[in-house]
């Protein structure tokens, strides 16, 4: 028998199948349901497995609806913002004799 506890072994499984991207971004991961029948775990097992990948971000619980892949997120959004809300800012400007600092100082 193997050392590692089967839900974890099933979770690697898992995350196996979503690198490989069998389960994209926003699609449904199987049931626990599922995951019973298709690997011979018990249904705690394979709710501990799911609760894993929740817990490494790589799944989440929906309400009734089992575990979801997340979308990814969009962290910037490249269009610029409307002129008018736009903040205008005065570009920085560096005397041209002016030393450069070492490091850790700040003073110009």
């Amino acid at each position: 028998m193997s050392p590692v506890p089967r839900y974890r072994r099933l979770a690697v499984i898992l995350r196996k199948a979503i690198d490989a991207g069998e389960y994209p971004p926003g699609g449904r991961l199987p049931s626990e349901k599922r995951l019973t029948q298709t690997y011979g775990v018990a249904r705690e097992t394979a709710s501990k497995a799911m609760d894993a990948l929740a817990a490494d971000g790589l799944a989440r619980h929906g309400s009734r609806r089992g575990l979801a892949r997340p979308a990814p997120r969009v962290l910037a959004t490249l269009t610029p913002r409307h002129p008018a809300r736009a903040r205008r800012r005065p570009p920085l400007t560096v005397p041209a004799d002016a030393p450069t600092p070492a490091c850790g100082t700040h003073s110009w």
